[in-house]
């Protein structure tokens, strides 16, 4: 049984998290996971396993940043979805890969965080290839007002690097989000994030 201060606690932190906004990740009648914010209607189908990992706030909106794992045939990949409240309802406004860790020892890990402008999300990616070597890069994404995010590389990446085997896959997620959506089971999908990629439905 709990404590009787945390009984007496439970309601104020309840109303707190109300407060600033929290959403739920909670199970459908299929299986999977869905987020749901009390700032909009609607929202985000996902794998069961499927958790809150940060809450970076974009342009006055506190943005769900829900990873999940999409692939383990040949390895073990995690995606990030980036979800937000756009004109009333939830939308994914960004698909981008977390981690990725491969059965050759090839090994990615991307952290994020907004900037202090809260118009751009950071992505810093660490990579290590076996035989290639290892690689540390940023990618950027823009926010905008009604729509998904956008790619906003400071250069392109050289064409060798492992930058550059990433971003036909995030270009190809950036494209599918020009249409409103809400279900990343839909989402291009990627076997290899250090490989290259293969566009098709379904994770």
């Amino acid at each position: 049984m709990l404590p009787r201060r945390l009984l007496l606690a439970a309601p104020a932190v309840m109303l707190a998290a109300r407060a600033r906004g929290a959403g739920l990740l909670e199970p459908d009648e299929g299986g999977r996971a869905v987020w749901h914010d009390e700032a909009a209607a609607g929202g985000i189908a996902l794998p069961a396993k499927a958790r809150l990992v940060g809450r970076p706030v974009l342009a006055g909106r506190n943005v769900a940043a829900l990873g999940f794992v999409a692939a383990t045939q040949t390895g073990r990949l995690d995606l990030l979805a980036l979800a937000a409240p756009i004109n009333g309802a939830m939308r994914l406004v960004a698909l981008e890969v977390l981690a990725w860790a491969g059965p050759d020892g090839a090994r990615l890990f991307t952290r994020f965080a907004a900037t202090p402008d809260q118009r751009t999300l950071r992505l810093a990616r660490d990579a290590m290839l076996p035989g290639v070597g290892r690689e540390s890069w940023t990618d950027y994404l823009a926010w905008h007002d009604g729509a998904a995010m956008d790619d906003a590389p400071v250069r392109l990446p050289l064409p060798t690097s492992l930058q550059a085997r990433l971003r036909p896959y995030r270009l190809a997620c950036l494209a599918w989000l020009a249409a409103p959506r809400t279900d990343v089971a839909q989402a291009p999908q990627i076997a290899d994030p250090l490989a290259g990629y293969a566009p098709s439905g379904g994770i």
